[in-house]
């Protein structure tokens, strides 16, 4: 018999309109506003899905869905494929007020493979599984090498390029599937890129002679060699596709610390090892002057990227942006970087974007570092010590030149809160062989995974499935989608 909106309660996470997969621990909901005695009623509903509950949340007021005697959250969003209505109404004892309502997206797909990501505080890149409660360290550093940071994942999930030490952060390749170094030439590179089979590394920036060198993944022999007039190529990323490389040259400072820096895209070709049509696409902007930290999406069609004050993100003003590859089309992600959804302030603190290398449930998924609060559970906003943390967002796969595809980001499961993480590079899991299980065909290394339960096949079905590789969208099973990055894959409505 409500009447009177709540005075008190303030919804803080997760945000309104969010689109969630399916497939991750549950958002822990979170608001402040109540007190130690009161009453809530939490009510959760789409076309096929009800829950109702009522519960004692006193100060932080911190909500999961139960797990027992019925995983919640997993059957909501195992019922649900587009909206789902959220209610939180108060009863202080004396009075119950209106609720505070939202609306997520449930969409109809599980997120898939593996994120790499540097924990700041121990100097170590770990991984964390999608879906899982923790990350895991895996990197058996050699001896004497005792920080792994700046680092690149093939986007197949097979090696990994990163850098040891510090300093002049020499280059290493690591195999993904067991964490062992394979080649460690103890050369000066800082940021590299890695190409999407594993097979190439580009690298070279900490050396400061202003060019990037290309090399086998096992070799310090250089094939090639990327210069650009006018300044020195940094921050390398390979698109999906393998045929071009994206890059900010640098006008000032050095390899690590700058402020002048354009997005710049190449074409790069392993057929004869070479580089060609270096050219800028993007330039600074007044305010947000380096330009930089691009990622391709699954389609190799747009590139995410960031607009900083300065290249180093620990406290920077930073915001993420997207382009077509001809900078065209140029937004900024504003559901992405939480403008007009969180504090004013907190709106430009995102930064490093990485695609998920595969189109899901209708989306492309971006991962995005943010020191912004996590609800009522990470509170610290002073630049010096505020947590960095990945958060991830769904892009729509239609995307409209001039308007912003991005959706508000929920935080990632499963990462430690106690650390600064950062640099979440996102690529698909060390792939499974014939006859292991599978969820889709893309967690295979032949690309097919059908039957029941499903496994791994080095032929497609009668058609591909969704998930399952293709070169065309005719290889497509009717009514599964198009050919997107390599797999069939739905696009939303």
């Amino acid at each position: 018999m409500a009447v009177d909106p709540d005075p008190s309660m303030v919804l803080l996470y997760p945000y309104d309109k969010t689109v969630f997969p399916r497939g991750l621990i549950g958002p822990t909901i979170q608001w402040d506003g109540g007190g130690a005695n009161d009453l809530y009623y939490i009510h959760a509903y789409s076309e096929f899905f009800e829950y109702k509950g009522w519960h004692n949340v006193p100060p932080p007021s911190r909500f999961d869905f139960p797990k027992l005697p019925t995983d919640i959250w997993l059957k909501l969003t195992a019922s649900t494929e587009g909206d789902v209505k959220v209610d939180i109404a108060r009863f202080d004892g004396q009075k119950a007020y209106l609720a505070k309502t939202q609306t997520w997206t449930i969409a109809p797909a599980n997120l898939t493979g593996t994120v790499y990501y540097w924990e700041v505080n121990n100097g170590n890149v770990v991984r964390l599984n999608i879906g899982a409660t923790a990350p895991e360290p895996f990197v058996q550093k050699p001896p004497g090498v005792t920080c792994v940071a700046c680092h690149s994942v093939s986007k197949d999930g097979s090696r990994i390029a990163a850098s040891f030490h510090g300093g002049y952060s020499p280059w290493s390749t690591i195999d993904a599937a067991s964490g062992n170094v394979l080649y460690f030439p103890d050369i000066a590179s800082g940021f590299q890129a890695i190409a999407p089979n594993g097979s190439h590394v580009v690298w070279g920036q900490s050396d400061e002679s202003g060019a990037l060198k290309l090399t086998t993944f096992d070799s310090s022999t250089v094939l090639a060699q990327l210069t650009v007039p006018g300044g020195k190529p940094q921050h390398p990323v390979w698109s999906s596709d393998g045929t071009k490389v994206a890059f900010a040259r640098k006008t000032d400072g050095n390899w690590l610390d700058f402020n002048n820096s354009e997005l710049w895209l190449v074409d790069i070709d392993l057929m004869t090892n070479s580089f060609a049509n270096a050219h800028q696409i993007v330039d600074k902007i007044p305010g947000l002057t380096t330009t930089t930290f691009p990622t391709f999406s699954p389609d190799s069609q747009w590139i995410a990227f960031n607009r900083l004050n300065q290249a180093r993100t620990r406290a920077a003003v930073t915001e993420v942006w997207l382009t077509s590859l001809d900078g065209s089309a140029v937004v900024r992600l504003d559901k992405a970087n939480g403008f007009g959804i969180v504090e004013p302030g907190q709106d430009q603190t995102t930064y490093e974007p990485t695609f998920l290398p595969v189109s899901v449930g209708g989306y492309s998924w971006l991962i995005i570092g943010s020191e912004r609060k996590y609800g009522n559970t990470l509170t610290d906003m002073n630049p010096a010590s505020r947590r960095k943390q990945l958060w991830v967002t769904a892009i729509d796969g239609n995307i409209t030149p001039g308007t912003d595809p991005s959706h508000p980001a929920f935080w990632l499961p499963g990462q430690e809160l106690n650390n600064s993480n950062m640099r979440g590079e996102w690529a698909l899991s060390p792939c499974k062989q014939l006859g292991e299980g599978c969820n889709a065909g893309f967690d295979c290394c032949d690309g097919f995974c059908y039957g029941d339960p499903a496994v791994c096949s080095d032929k497609p079905d009668t058609c591909s499935h969704i998930g399952d590789s293709c070169e065309v969208d005719a290889a497509c099973c009717e009514g599964e989608g198009t050919c997107i990055a390599g797999y069939c894959s739905i696009q939303p409505g």
